[in-house]
């Protein structure tokens, strides 16, 4: 692969990826070092692909999650009621989401189980359809909708009960 095919795709794509292996891991350490091994796998192995790049680097990205999380039992996130991120990570955010309901809203969603932070993620902020999602994540499709229902129920409780701490 050419440099500049590897840099124009690590400029295009970069972004994405990052806020991508962030809300699978809510971590910034870990979500940069998974974005670098992703790039890092992009260089040895993206020789000829020039369809759906995007597509496999996420893909490589989600896969290089799971295998780090199957290496150390201990890096898997835990459920909290509480926003996973922390420290560096909270002021990154809060750069990038404008207006308090963005920012209530995004809390909410990091606060779901990571299955279904996973699928509103990639529905509502990469703008995936069903049928990519259920082929990235390797579900079938009727599991990815009843994954976003779900989801969309628990944000709804969940914003309500914010509503209401005021």
């Amino acid at each position: 692969m050419k440099n500049e095919t590897l840099e124009n795709i690590y400029l295009t794509y970069y972004h994405e990826v990052y806020l991508y292996t962030l809300s699978l891991c809510g971590n910034v350490h870990m979500a940069e070092d998974l974005t670098s091994e992703t790039f890092y796998k992009a260089l040895l192995s993206l020789e000829g692909q020039r369809q759906n790049v995007k597509f496999w680097l996420f893909k490589v990205s989600r896969n290089l999650f799971y295998d780090r999380l199957r290496k150390d039992a201990r890096l898997v996130p835990e459920r909290t009621d509480k926003p996973p991120l922390s420290g560096s990570s909270d002021i990154v955010w809060e750069q990038m989401l404008k207006g308090e309901e963005a920012r209530e809203l995004y809390r909410a969603v990091l606060g779901l189980p990571p299955r279904y932070r996973e699928a509103i993620f990639m529905f509502y902020f990469l703008n995936y359809n069903i049928k990519e999602i259920a082929a990235l994540t390797g579900q079938k499709p009727g599991a990815v909708k009843t994954a976003l229902c779900r989801a969309r129920k628990q944000l709804k409780i969940s914003l309500k009960e914010e509503m209401y701490d005021i």
